[in-house]
């Protein structure tokens, strides 16, 4: 017999990733919780293909200032994502000769992050 389930189905301060070649997800339940968390992303797309993002903080509390950063060709930044309260973004971004080479790596850090952190990349097929 072990603790309760959590009722949010997230063991809080233990990310939840999904790294696969069509979407990237880190979800995160976290309680004055420090990180930060490198990963090399296995999306797979190519120029006739669209990524969306989406990012959604919930539950926010404090006053962390918690940062994603892009990259691709694993030194220049693609995109930068902060935050410092709830938020929820949306949106899509054509894989187009401006954006190409796509995204290939993500980082996340967070200094005592208390809420939810929902972010997503997914490929979208024309």
């Amino acid at each position: 017999m072990g603790p309760p389930d959590p009722k949010h189905g997230l063991v809080e301060n233990f990310p939840v990733v999904i790294n696969t070649t069509n979407i990237f997800s880190f979800i995160l339940r976290g309680e004055d919780y420090s990180f930060e968390e490198d990963y090399a992303l296995n999306l797979v797309v190519d120029t006739t293909d669209k990524v969306l993002t989406t990012f959604v903080v919930s539950d926010f509390v404090g006053n962390d200032t918690t940062v994603i950063r892009i990259n691709k060709d694993s030194s220049m930044v693609w995109k930068i994502y902060s935050f410092w309260s709830n938020k929820e973004v949306i949106e899509e971004t054509v894989i187009d000769p401006v954006f190409f080479p796509p995204p290939d790596s993500i980082f996340f850090t967070g200094n005592k992050f208390t809420g939810i952190l929902e972010f997503i990349l997914s490929r979208v097929e024309p």
